[in-house]
């Protein structure tokens, strides 16, 4: 745990101390109407309206970088589903993101419950909040770009560690709720093995005998391998 934590601020410390780029190089991405197949193969007929950049800048000096480098950037509307199909359709952004919020509130408590009873749920939380403040930090970074611009660099490191720190729970989380469903996985596997091999063994058989030095002359079953050896013995 103390080995997770030291790596956990090591990383951390990384992402803050991190510096900008001495030049701002920007690469400027076209929509595409039909996205290309991924598959390492360069088609002209899939990037074609889609510009060429070539040669590529250390992020650390803003020197270029000594290898060679050609790439198309170009995006499509897969995955902006309020930014450009739901307008698209008449639907205001808003209403998408009012949307997408009303459906994880209600995953979040459809959730919370169960995780309440593995006594995870805190840990479920922090994440969330991890993640909420990880959206605001990413909208005050905007707020100040143009107005602090000192300040906006700042928040946008601040945003990048308390983004990891969420990852880093909700990964946690996912551990220890697998570890538990493994453990009870095995348990019951376990538990069902030695059922079974009861069932397949059959009842055991007893043999009725009467213990010497008993006044009632009672009789009492014992297994068949205790009363044998109890004959054998023979009385003291």
């Amino acid at each position: 745990m103390r080995l997770s934590l030291a790596v956990l601020l090591l990383l951390a410390a990384c992402f803050v101390h991190a510096e900008n780029p001495t030049t701002n190089h920007t690469a400027k991405a076209v929509k595409m109407a039909t996205p290309p197949t991924i598959d390492g193969v360069i088609n002209d007929d899939e990037w074609k309206g889609v510009p060429e950049f070539e040669g590529m800048v250390d992020a650390m000096d803003g020197q270029p970088a000594p290898e060679p480098a050609l790439f198309w950037l170009g995006y499509d509307d897969m995955m902006m589903v309020h930014d450009a199909i739901l307008p698209g359709m008449g639907i205001p952004e808003t209403a998408g993101l009012a949307l997408y919020a009303v459906v994880g509130v209600a995953l979040v408590v459809w959730a919370f419950r169960p995780l309440r009873r593995e006594r995870l749920g805190l840990t479920f939380l922090t994440g969330l909040a991890l993640l909420g403040g990880s959206l605001v930090g990413d909208e005050a970074e905007d707020f100040f770009e143009k107005r602090i611009p000192p300040l906006a660099t700042f928040l946008g490191h601040a945003e990048d560690v308390v983004k990891f720190l969420a990852y880093v729970a909700l990964c946690h989380l996912c551990v220890l709720l697998a570890r538990r469903v493994m453990a009870r996985t095995l348990q019951a596997a376990t538990e069902r093995a030695a059922r079974e091999a009861v069932e397949r063994a059959g009842p055991r058989r007893v043999a009725a005998t009467v213990l010497p030095g008993r006044p009632d002359d009672r009789t009492t079953p014992i297994p068949v391998g205790a009363h044998r050896a109890r004959a054998h013995a023979g009385p003291s």
